[in-house]
């Protein structure tokens, strides 16, 4: 036997408790509406963290976060847990309110764990793959038809490039005909005139 247990009754660390709850249900719980409202960081943070896990190729991903009691208070009163019909009151004392779910003992003592377990479904993972399949798909039939576009810009870039330079053969080629033919005529008309 504890040399304590003859220092404080049994109804004397009821009390004690009842107090914690009172101070904790106030400081910490459902009796004020900000308090569920300000875990919305803690909130944020599980959600990013959640998504990570959800985009992570590996098989187990464990993100632990530790913090004092006076973080898992409000983060349980925003889950909705350990919540009472009516508000915690010091006149409880000694009535059937007496009884109540915000036991900080049980709820808040120094072990506590709040654990979150992302499950993935296989209907979940078959409707994901084939989301993952079709973007992979329409990306590849993307880079595709670019490669196409710059290979046919290459070619045109290329044949019109070849048709000016045989075009330009062809103007050199047809402005030698002409200077041929002019000679020929020239040659000609002397020939006529001699006669």
């Amino acid at each position: 036997d504890s040399p304590w247990c003859s220092v404080f009754s049994e109804e004397d660390l009821k009390l004690f408790e009842f107090q914690a709850d009172l101070k904790y249900y106030y400081n910490d719980g459902a009796a004020y509406n900000v308090t569920a409202k300000m875990t919305q960081p803690l909130f944020a943070d599980i959600f990013s963290k959640i998504e990570e896990v959800k985009s992570s190729q590996e098989a187990n991903v464990s993100i632990l976060n530790f913090a004092h009691s006076e973080t898992l208070q409000p983060f349980m009163t925003a889950l909705g847990l350990y919540r009472d019909q009516t508000d915690l009151l010091a006149s409880d004392w000694g009535t059937s309110r007496q009884q109540h779910k915000w036991q900080v003992s049980r709820i808040a003592s120094f072990a506590t764990n709040v654990g979150l377990v992302v499950f993935e479904c296989e209907a979940e993972m078959k409707g994901q793959r084939q989301k993952n399949k079709q973007k992979q798909s329409k990306k590849k039939s993307k880079q595709t038809k670019n490669k196409q576009k710059q290979n046919k810009k290459r070619s045109n870039t290329k044949d019109s490039s070849e048709e000016d330079s045989s075009s330009s053969e062809e103007d050199s080629s047809s402005s030698e005909e002409d200077s041929s033919s002019s000679e020929e005529d020239s040659s000609s008309s002397e020939e006529d005139s001699s006669s």
